[in-house]
Parts: C-alpha cells; structure tokens; sequence
C-alpha cells in the first residue's frame, strides 16, 4: 500500500469557500473540526477531497487547490475510488474516521470554474464521521484500517 498523508488541513469559522488551510485542528466525537463552522455532529461532520483530483483539475486548466471547495481536509495517496461508506481512515497519531456518504458536487463552484461541478462528478470527495478525535496536521499519515 502507498504512503497517505495529509496534504491541507482547512478550517474556518465562516462559511463558504476556499476554506483558508490551518496549521492543525482538532477533531472532536460528535462534532468534527473544533472551530469549523459547518462542523455540526452527524454524518456529514468532516470532509474529504484527493489531492489527486486537484492536480487533475489542474491539468485541465482549473485554478484549484486545497481549499478550494471547502473541504476539511485534503488527502494524498488514499484511494478514494476504492472507499465505501463504513470504511474507516487513522489520520495523524489518534484520529479515526469513518466514511459515511459521498460529498455532492456544489453548484456555487461555478464562481471558480464553470466546468468544475460537472468536472467533479465521481471524484467529488466523501464525508465522515469522527470516530475518536486528536489533533491533525499537515504531514500526518494517513492509514485506511482494515475491518
């Protein structure tokens, strides 16, 4: 298996997008990003977005990065078109999530890019769910566990 690791942690108290990229955060069970302000509880309480999809975009001329569609934490070397929902990810020393459903194309990123909601369609990130919580940084490993 490939070395994950996080590439963007993203926080911010407003919402909207790009979300500014932090210098850590904190997970917390039942709520998601401490200090987020769509960190709500439930099942949509982080998201995820492949940096590998970004280079794509990039590719084809999109001026995208971490951020950039409001994700909460942007990921490389994780296959995220082999995830499911119940598939569970360590992120850093202590945090583990767990995928619950896949994220839905937002129609306001045409104010970046008016290919970009029908350019993510399939690779458009997932949501979690914070199983046990602790601090995540930019250069954390990530670890998809094994059922």
């Amino acid at each position: 298996m490939s070395t994950a690791s996080v590439v963007a942690v993203c926080i911010s108290a407003q919402s909207g997008f790009p979300r500014p990229q932090v210098e850590e955060g904190v997970l917390r069970v039942g709520l998601g990003f401490v200090g987020n302000r769509h960190s709500v509880g439930g099942s949509r309480e982080v998201c995820l977005y492949a940096m590998e999809t970004y280079d794509a975009l990039r590719a084809e001329g999109m001026a995208v990065g971490p951020g950039s569609f409001g994700e909460n934490l942007t990921l490389a070397g994780l296959p995220f078109d082999t995830l499911k929902p119940g598939d569970q990810i360590q992120v850093g020393a202590e945090a583990v999530l767990e995928i619950t459903m896949v994220r839905k194309p937002c129609s306001r990123l045409t104010q970046i890019d008016p290919r970009l909601p029908e350019a993510i369609v399939g690779r458009s990130g997932w949501l979690a769910r914070v199983v046990t919580g602790g601090v995540v940084r930019p250069g954390d490993p990530v670890t998809q566990i094994q059922a």
